[in-house]
């Protein structure tokens, strides 16, 4: 089926600025790396951090200096918008004596600095938004208890997915000190409406206009839909990447919090 790629060019320099090769080129680290990890053993396939750890090795037997220096900042770029700080400190310092491009360098730390903005113990960016009933809301109002931010929309199917969970969790810890707030980018503000009232009526739903570009969405650099962020009630982020309303961590990291 990969035939086809023994007769392509894979470190092309001069496509580097074409959006699609770019694309094209991530997809082929990626099919490399599983290759490679699908000949070792299941211990080391499943250890955390493997397929990254195994992705830069890759990256570091490319052969052209120019796609290997781009390889490497776009693997690093991604892992920190995915990912967010955790173990990010080790592969960062692997990038700064690796790298061999000033400008990718450059740009790296740009996006490390950012990043380190909503890094937990630094303040929540304040928001203001409207509610349901057309009502302001903002993060202030809830100073004093823990907030878990649900960042989703309705069309998203993986926050479909997590719904019926994020409806438990808000069941079973409804009495505690925690506010349950859900910002959606719906552009739509009648079908997000109608949506929330019949399948998503807890806690505290707001709309953000703009979709991506939303200030909110901005300030809390979310990647991927659905996003939770966990903020203390002193308005301080505890966990900009908090785990999932299905997983068993969010109930023991819950459970420390408030109980």
């Amino acid at each position: 089926y990969y035939r086809f790629l023994n007769e392509l060019t894979i470190e092309n320099v001069r496509a580097l600025d074409n959006h699609h090769y770019r694309m094209f080129f991530s997809m082929y680290v990626d099919m490399e790396t599983n290759k490679r990890l699908n000949t070792q053993n299941s211990a080391v396939d499943a250890s955390p951090g493997s397929f990254f750890d195994e992705k830069l090795k890759v990256i570091e037997d490319l052969d052209n200096e120019t796609v290997r220096s781009y390889a490497l900042f776009n693997a690093m770029n991604y892992y920190l918008m995915e990912h967010g700080l955790d173990d990010f400190e080790r592969h960062y310092d692997y990038f700064t004596e690796t790298n061999t491009d000033s400008y990718y360098d450059e740009q790296l730390r740009i996006a490390y600095e950012k990043k380190q903005r909503i890094a937990p113990g630094q303040p929540a960016p304040p928001f203001t938004l409207s509610g349901l009933d057309g009502n302001e809301v903002s993060l202030s109002d809830f100073k004093g208890q823990y907030v878990f931010l649900d960042f989703w929309q309705t069309l998203c199917s993986r926050s479909a997915m997590e719904l019926p969970h994020l409806l438990q969790l808000h069941s079973d810890y409804k009495e505690d000190n925690i506010a349950f707030v859900s910002i959606s980018i719906d552009e739509n503000k009648e079908n997000w409406i109608n949506y929330v009232k019949e399948n998503k009526n807890m806690g505290t739903s707001l709309r953000s206009e703009n979709y991506f570009d939303a200030k909110v969405y901005r300030d809390y650099q979310v990647f991927g839909l659905p996003t939770f962020i966990l903020i203390d009630p002193e308005g301080r982020i505890v966990d900009p990447k908090a785990p999932q309303p299905s997983s068993d961590e969010i109930r023991h990291t819950l459970d420390q919090l408030l109980r």
